[in-house]
């Protein structure tokens, strides 16, 4: 297991430690009087850059977390957002069923005025047809009264010449 881990630091962190050992073949090859000089510099920018590294690392961490919250949320989300379909879903078949129900009620409804006109016409009929009966009935009456008045008359009459 130490070697994996000491295998995976050298992965990580093989620039550093190959600019290192350039870093030292380059101050064998320079004068003595520079080489401390260059080797702080040099050691000083090998220390920033795994500093800088350290730090983006622990940015990677922190962003992997957020990226894996975030995933979870997503497919909280997607979730939800499958459930918010299948509601629409059935409110659009419910909807369908409605407006059926609604065009059915129409229908009936216009049937219902027809039968209504239709009735209101036979009403109109029949109001018409004893409104002629009754004028009828009154001039049949009118007519059997000509006759009773005359049939009186003629009683009368006869009844005079009897006497």
């Amino acid at each position: 297991m130490d070697t994996l881990n000491i295998a995976l630091w050298l992965a990580e962190h093989l620039d550093t430690v190959i600019g290192f050992i350039v870093l030292l073949v380059a101050c064998l090859i320079l004068p003595k009087s520079v080489r401390w000089y260059v080797f702080t510099a040099g050691a000083a920018l090998l220390l920033v850059n795994v500093w800088q590294m350290a730090r983006a690392r622990e940015k990677l961490k922190t962003l992997d977390a957020e990226r894996s919250a975030l995933q979870q949320q997503l497919s909280s989300l997607k979730d939800a957002s499958e459930q918010l379909k299948q509601r629409n879903r059935e409110l659009e078949k419910k909807s369908a069923e409605l407006e059926q129900q609604r065009q059915t009620l129409l229908q009936r409804q216009q049937e219902l005025a027809n039968s209504d006109a239709q009735l209101q016409q036979q009403q109109d009929d029949i109001h018409q047809q004893v409104n002629e009966h009754t004028a009828q009935r009154e001039a049949l009456q009118s007519e059997n009264q000509r006759v009773l008045d005359a049939l009186a008359k003629l009683q009368q009459l006869e009844a005079m010449s009897q006497t």
